[in-house]
């Protein structure tokens, strides 16, 4: 079927709390072919209109729409009926905050923006936002938001030094905040940890070594799990983990979560309601900086019992740090939500 004018695409983009956002950033992008069908900036009541050119030839292909504003994103996707005439896609963001407010706490939001893996703001269960970032004289900071991001407390320093870098975070069920992240020491990137239970406690080593992308996520019994990179070509790339088990009071031993002749590229750490522990990882295979991506499972309280594959070739997954992977008993679902 052909179709001589184009395929309108529209709807409104609000916030959490029901209030258009003006200025938004709108893309649509076809799945199936991998090209941009158009991209547009909402107006008065947060509304969009996207016009499809070419709809003939793309008739049943997958079409994604991606707001994006003041670096949150959110996106649905539909299948494209020219037969239809039209779409409706309304999605929504959760309140914003503007850079101009985040600013004010001496957040640099350029450097939420460029991680690998990790949490850099995170909502706690009462409500709160907190932040982390590092600064451009390579300190790690913390700063905490009881409404909403309308305004910010002043930040702390996390790390006593400078020479930090790739921070990331984790809030538990108490709200203490837990933080790793990398510090030079020499040829080194050293994995540290601090904890915040109302105030900063003192700083532990978890790796000394060539470590990078680490992640740190707490489960529902407040236990910590970390996971990293280890990449040290004159001697061996590898992905591990610790666990701190709130029960004693300590960290684990240390465990190899898989070895790999290729260059570990980042990590992401996921939990599930079994408190079953996924390391999403991805490696390059090859010079030509293909990535292989893979999910590693360990059980709850057992062994990495085993080691998928999801995408090989160029993974469009290398630079996502917004990602809601489907689990499973069993198994990782085909299915992933990029946000």
């Amino acid at each position: 079927m052909s179709l001589l004018n184009p395929f309108p695409v529209y709807g409104v983009i609000q916030d959490s709390t029901g209030t258009p956002i003006v200025g938004a950033i709108v893309e649509a992008r076809d799945l199936t072919s991998y090209i941009g069908t158009g991209t547009t900036t909402t107006i008065a009541d947060g509304y969009y209109q996207i016009d499809i050119q070419y709809v003939a030839s793309a008739d049943g292909n997958t079409i994604e729409i991606t707001c994006t504003h003041n670096s949150e994103s959110n996106s649905d996707s539909f299948t494209l009926d020219v037969s239809g005439g039209f779409e409706e896609v309304d999605l929504q963001l959760q309140k914003l905050y503007e850079a101009s407010t985040i600013a004010t706490a001496g957040i640099d939001w350029d450097s939420l923006e460029q991680v690998y893996s990790g949490e850099k703001i995170i909502r706690d269960k009462n409500g709160d936002l907190h932040a982390i970032w590092k600064t451009s004289t390579d300190y790690i900071m913390h700063a905490n938001s009881t409404n909403s991001g309308d305004s910010w407390e002043t930040a702390t320093t996390v790390s006593p030094d400078g020479d930090g870098h790739t921070p990331t975070m984790a809030v538990d069920n108490l709200g203490y905040v837990h933080v790793v992240w990398l510090q030079f020491e020499g040829s080194e990137n050293h994995l540290l940890y601090r904890r915040n239970t109302g105030s900063w406690e003192s700083i532990s080593t978890l790796k000394a070594d060539v470590v990078a992308f680490p992640a740190i996520k707490a489960d529902a019994f407040n236990n910590l799990h970390v996971a990293w990179a280890k990449f040290s070509p004159a001697v061996s790339r590898d992905f591990g983990y610790k666990k701190y088990h709130v029960a004693g009071s300590s960290w684990g031993a240390e465990e190899t979560i898989a070895s790999s002749p290729y260059i570990p590229y980042w990590c992401h750490l996921f939990i599930d309601n079994n408190q079953d522990v996924y390391v999403i990882t991805s490696e390059r295979t090859s010079v030509t900086l293909e990535n292989q991506t893979n999910v590693h499972k360990r059980v709850a309280e057992s062994n990495w019992v085993g080691k998928f594959l999801i995408l090989d070739g160029d993974s469009h997954l290398k630079h996502s740090e917004n990602m809601v992977f489907a689990l499973s008993e069993e198994n990782i679902s085909p299915n992933l939500l990029f946000i």
